[in-house]
């Protein structure tokens, strides 16, 4: 038995090796100056999300983001993240605001009802992102994602898209066609199709169909 043991580990050990030489590895490119966009959510170290979420913590996030962005988006209006725009825009940031839709249908209420009171009351709210990838996890269904975000758009001045994946135009266009907005590229412009090394550039949504690239 312990040889068996013996021999799977080294197999194991084996394959990630052979794995970490042969995998296609790139480069992160240099990179100075202002992002349009980044991705932005109040974790605690351990990637995990502290319920009593401390303020202050945002702050000093968003105060180093400041300096590297014009704009933030979320991937969820609760758990801390409903304190993000109004502390964002103390440092003049820009933020698009995420509704995490799941299965849990309560859940779904408290985010997009978050989401949408956020957008409301905080002017730097540029836009919101109903769900992320909720299709491609089986979470929701096209058509039931797409009644989420009608509701949304009915409720709010700002635009409306969803976070699925970057094909959505090929592979889901009934759900393109009830979105604002698909993606922004560095330059600022919407680009429904971008190429991969923008995609691998600007990992997030960041911007909406009036918000320019200078972030002004």
């Amino acid at each position: 038995m312990r040889v068996v043991i013996a021999v799977l580990l080294f197999i194991g050990a084996a394959h990630a090796a052979l794995w970490s030489v042969l995998q296609d590895k790139q480069q992160a490119p240099d990179f100075t100056g202002i992002l349009p966009s980044l991705s932005y959510t109040p974790f605690q170290p351990g990637h995990v999300v502290d319920r009593i979420v401390d303020p202050d913590r945002i702050r000093a996030d968003l105060r180093k983001l400041a300096t590297l962005t014009r704009a933030i988006r979320s991937y969820s209006a609760t758990e801390g993240n409903e304190l993000v725009p109004a502390i964002a825009a103390e440092f003049a940031l820009k933020v698009t605001v995420g509704a995490w839709i799941s299965k849990d249908e309560e859940n779904n209420r408290r985010e997009l009802a978050a989401a949408i009171d956020l957008a409301r009351h905080n002017s730097n709210v540029i836009g919101i992102v109903v769900g992320n990838e909720t299709v491609y996890r089986g979470d929701q269904k096209v058509e039931d994602l797409i009644e989420l975000i009608k509701k949304v758009k009915s409720a709010v001045n700002v635009p409306v898209t969803t976070g699925e994946i970057w094909n959505i135009w090929r592979d889901f266009p009934e759900l393109a066609s009830n979105v604002d907005f698909i993606a922004a590229c560095p330059t600022g412009k919407i680009s429904p199709r971008a190429r991969p090394s923008t995609r691998r550039f600007i990992s997030t949504v960041c911007c909406a169909r009036n918000f320019p690239a200078n972030g002004s």
